[in-house]
């Protein structure tokens, strides 16, 4: 006779091992976005160093006149990139203390392992080495940029640069550069989130609200024979669904999406099987009530009694995918298979809906419902079907367990929609980083956009007064000024929905029922990362329609 064992075994296979595929993928698409992150920090910083240096042309001009030589010039501007790349590490290692507990309770702990990450000294000075790094390498395009002016054209512009030429195609295509890194992990931050919506959309197959499960494991040296744990389990479901509250009380020996799998071959009458797929199917033990607390869908025959004990002839339920794999266009309800080794012949009393079993991305399975009665277990979880809140059940259910066994303690108590949660949290915990990693590259756009802006327009403050004093008007000047930003961004757009239309297929293997190329999640990124970068450039335009043309002339 076909016996399950309650011990682990060849054929138990913890699920965990099905979602290593998965989370290799998943962190090295994490580090590409926390490395973009990181080339849009140094991008912005070199964008901002230049324009800082366009800011200070006369004053590193007059320090070369007074006899400066160009490696002191190129000393002091890199000596000063580095200090400001360490106070900014300073700045995050304190946000990161603050942040990190956060973190912490936000992030599956099977995907960050944060709590065995402590932030000590080797992450301070690798914190450290990565600003001196940054630091030495934004600020070096600044000393370049000084070490090559010239000191009479310079000196003779009283300072103010004309906002063209070469520094500014440079600092144009570092904001292009800039904006295309952050469309690439905008576009992957959407599929993600897409791609997570999508999930839990999915039906896992049974109604979760308002049900309670709980592990129970009855020790073999108080219960040593099979008899005795039915008679406990027997008691303990009548107790059950006396208490108020309760609808349906069931067990399980595996609860759907909580880890954990059986799989034995199947022997099938009249089936003569199908050489390139093995014939099998992954038991269920259940209790009758199993099937009520979480309202399964009965979809030919009948459910499990309570009649279907050792003493009756053996009986099995299977699933949707079992009767149509094993019995296209047939019905299979009074057909006759063998589980695993077992000699004895089952017959099927019944078809019920499919059950998410693995997970809510992963594909059904055939599966075989066992009746408990008929192999009575000395553990597994039970499911409680409540009418309210399945939280306010747990002190009874806690209760009348310490009153048949006041040794026996309840484990993992947890409401079903806690489980579904939690087989979905790796893909919730990558999604929530590249959001944030998303975010941040959307931060730094909008604040490149914003710096390169200002300082076009404080260098061209005279023509800017020339033109309004020649009648031009405020939304003239305007236009102008959003003009030259958005003609950027564009470009970066372009160039960024091309590199994310390549790069993004990295992420098929992550991504449920979303296309590596989805056109709406394409389009959305893009449309958020203009009206950004046009709230970017009207801010500074705005400040531009305000110039007082009498003032600026007499400036110059």
């Amino acid at each position: 006779m076909f016996r399950l064992k309650t011990s682990h075994s060849a054929w138990v296979i913890p699920l965990q091992e099905q979602w290593v595929g998965d989370v290799r993928p998943a962190l090295l698409i994490l580090l590409a976005a926390v490395g973009l992150a990181l080339l849009i920090a140094c991008v912005n910083i070199a964008n901002l160093q230049l324009v800082r240096a366009a800011a200070r042309q006369k004053e590193m001009a007059i320090r070369s006149a007074l006899g400066a030589g160009r490696a002191r010039i190129v000393r002091q501007l890199l000596t000063e990139s580095i200090a400001l790349a360490t106070l900014g590490a300073a700045a995050g290692m304190l946000l990161a203390l603050w942040g990190r507990d956060a973190l912490i309770g936000l992030l599956s702990q099977d995907v960050a392992r944060l709590n065995g990450a402590p932030l000590d000294g080797r992450v301070l000075g690798f914190t450290l080495a990565l600003a001196f790094l940054t630091g030495a390498l934004t600020g070096s395009a600044a000393a370049w940029q000084a070490s090559r002016q010239n000191l009479n054209e310079t000196l003779k512009e009283g300072g103010k640069s004309s906002g063209g030429g070469a520094r500014q195609r440079v600092r144009g295509a570092f904001i292009v550069a800039e904006i295309a890194l952050a469309i690439v992990l905008l576009a992957g931050a959407g599929l993600m989130l897409r791609s997570f919506i999508k999930l839990q959309q999915v039906a896992p197959g049974f109604n979760a609200e308002n049900v309670l499960t709980a592990h129970l494991s009855l020790p073999a040296a108080k219960y040593p024979e099979r008899n005795q744990a039915a008679v406990f389990f027997r008691q303990l479901f009548e107790r059950l669904r006396a208490l108020p509250g309760v609808k349906a009380v069931g067990a399980t020996y595996l609860l759907p999406m909580d880890g954990g799998d059986m799989r034995r071959g199947l022997t099938i009458e009249g089936y003569e099987g199908n050489s390139q797929e093995p014939t099998r199917a992954h038991p269920r033990v259940v209790t009758p009530g199993y099937f009520q607390a979480l309202e399964l869908r009965l979809l030919n025959g009948r459910l499990l009694t309570e009649t279907d004990n050792e003493q009756s002839p053996p009986v099995a339920l299977i699933n949707e995918t079992a009767a149509r794999r094993y019995w296209p266009g047939q019905n299979p309800v009074g057909r006759r298979l063998r589980v695993g080794g077992a000699e004895e012949w089952r017959e099927i009393v019944g078809v019920i809906g499919d059950v998410k079993h693995w997970g809510l991305r992963e594909s059904v399975r055939p599966e075989v419902y066992l009746s408990w009665p008929q192999f009575p277990q000395s553990g597994g979880y039970l499911v409680v079907r409540t009418e309210a809140n399945p939280a306010s059940l747990a002190a009874a259910l806690r209760g009348q367990v310490g009153e048949l066994d006041p040794n026996l303690a309840l484990a993992n108590m947890r409401a079903m929609e806690e489980v579904i949660a939690g087989s979905i949290e790796e893909p919730r915990s990558y999604t929530l980083l590249l959001a944030l990693l998303a975010g941040v590259a959307l931060l730094l756009a909008a604040v490149g956009i914003y710096g390169v802006m200002s300082s076009a327009i404080s260098a061209r403050t005279h023509e800017i007064g020339v033109r309004m004093a020649l009648g031009a008007q405020g939304s003239d000047v305007l236009r102008l000024i959003i003009g030259q930003g958005m003609r950027l961004t564009l470009i970066g757009v372009a160039a960024g929905l091309a590199g994310a239309f390549a790069l993004t297929r990295w992420m098929e293997n992550l991504l449920f029922d979303v296309k590596a190329t989805d056109p709406a999640t394409f389009g959305a990124v893009a449309v958020l990362l203009t009206l950004v970068a046009l709230l970017a450039c009207w801010l500074p335009a705005r400040r531009a329609t305000k110039v007082d043309p009498m003032i600026a002339l007499r400036s110059e």
